[in-house]
C-alpha cells in the first residue's frame, strides 16, 4: 500500500509539472504573438469597415506591396466576402520563430453561419509588424 500511495504521488506530480510547463509554453506564445495579432485584427477590423486602400497600405509589408499591387489584392479582398462581413475571428494556431516571423491560422465567423478558414503570416518591418500572406478558403456548410 505504501509503495502505491509513493507513485500515485509521483504520477500526481510528474502530470502538475508537465501541466505547469504547457501552460508556461501557451503564455509565452500568447506573449509574443500578441502585437501581431492585434495587427491582423486590426487588419480585418478596416477590411469590415470597407476601407481597403488602408489595409493594403497600412498593414501589409512592403514586400506583399511589391508582389502584389493594389488592384489585384482588392480583387482577392472583394472574392471572398467573409473578410469584409466577419464578426469573429479565432486563432487556433499560434507560432512564431526568427525565420517566419508569426504564423496565425483559425476561423472567421460571418453572417448566416458562414465560415473560413484564414492564415497569416507577419514579419517586423522595422518596429511593426506587417502582413505578408493571406489566405482564405471558405468553408462549406
Amino acid at each position: 500500500m505504501e509503495r502505491f500511495k509513493k507513485i500515485l504521488k509521483w504520477t500526481a506530480m510528474t502530470i502538475a509539472v508537465i501541466g505547469i510547463f504547457t501552460g508556461s509554453i501557451f503564455l509565452i506564445v500568447g506573449f509574443l504573438t500578441k502585437d501581431a495579432v492585434e495587427v491582423a485584427n486590426q487588419e480585418l477590423e478596416v477590411l469590415r469597415a470597407g476601407n481597403i486602400d488602408s489595409a493594403y497600405n497600412t498593414y501589409t509589408s512592403q514586400v506583399l506591396r511589391d508582389a502584389t499591387p493594389f488592384e489585384t489584392f482588392k480583387s482577392v479582398i472583394e472574392k471572398y466576402p467573409i473578410l469584409q462581413t466577419n464578426t469573429r475571428v479565432r486563432y487556433t494556431y499560434k507560432s512564431i520563430s526568427a525565420s517566419e516571423g508569426v504564423n496565425l491560422s483559425g476561423i472567421l465567423s460571418g453572417p448566416n453561419n458562414s465560415q473560413a478558414s484564414i492564415e497569416i503570416q507577419l514579419n517586423k518591418e522595422g518596429q511593426s509588424w506587417k502582413i505578408i500572406y493571406l489566405n482564405v478558403k471558405p468553408i462549406s456548410n
